[in-house]
């Protein structure tokens, strides 16, 4: 390998330790502020901040299509009344206990009104109780996040620093740091994945949430992975090479 080429990989090492070092300090800031974070919030009592949402929504259809629309987006319906019958028709200003779906919404009640040829069902959700205690294990996970993080950041610095130095990046100090680094990531997937999933189930206030699942850094570590067998293979064949010279 020529000079030049060498000079290309150790000023790519240099100006990618130096970003990265950069890049760890704001990480490991970040991992100390959230650990703050968590420690403080989970000092407030639970009853100091609550907030409650109901969602609510307002479809207005055609009396002539009323019946497949409303057959489409309930899935049951109950409502309280005086008489003996009960019919299977949606009654008209009377608050029924009913589940409805649409948009990517979930509603838990509905009342139907008619006015020139046109019936509303004026839905409504069950309320959502956020309490800002809630709040101490996402941040706490996040926290965690962001140490994983770090961990990877410094093993990739120190891949930069072995990049930076070298005389060949067909060498056995470059594969050993950047199997670390690949291996670094899988730490960073699962509380990447653990700080989103709870994130996400605090957001919905107790209402069923999906497992959030970090596929951009399962894909990096694959990639990472993938290279080190490449640079391993690439080791062998400059050894074999300099054994002929």
């Amino acid at each position: 390998m020529n000079n030049n080429t060498i000079s290309k990989v150790n000023r790519f090492g240099k100006i990618g330790n130096i970003i990265i070092t950069v890049l760890l300090v704001i990480t490991i800031i970040a991992c100390v502020a959230l650990t703050v974070a968590a420690a403080v919030i989970s000092s407030v009592p639970d009853e100091a901040v609550s907030v409650t949402i109901t969602k609510g929504a307002e479809i207005n259809v055609s009396e002539k299509y009323f019946g497949s629309v409303w057959n489409n987006m309930v899935d049951s319906f109950a409502y309280t009344t005086d008489n003996d019958n009960f019919s299977n028709t949606p009654p008209e200003e009377t608050q029924m206990d009913a589940s409805l779906s649409f948009f990517n919404n979930n509603f838990s009640s509905a009342l139907i009104s008619s006015s020139d040829g046109y019936k509303t069902i004026t839905a409504s959700s069950d309320p959502a109780v956020y309490h800002v205690k809630s709040l101490t294990s996402a941040i706490f996970a996040g926290a965690i996040f962001m140490l994983s993080a770090s961990a990877a950041l410094f093993m990739l610095k120190k891949l930069f620093k072995a990049f930076a130095a070298c005389q060949s990046p067909f060498c056995d100090d470059v594969v050993k740091r950047m199997k670390n680094f690949s291996f670094s990531l899988i730490p960073v997937a699962v509380f990447a994945s653990l700080s989103e999933t709870l994130s996400s189930s605090f957001l919905s206030a107790g209402q069923e949430s999906d497992i959030c699942i970090q596929w951009g850094i399962v894909i990096a570590f694959a990639v990472a992975y993938c290279l080190c067998t490449v640079f391993k293979y690439g080791v062998q064949l400059q050894r074999e090479s300099d054994e002929t010279l």
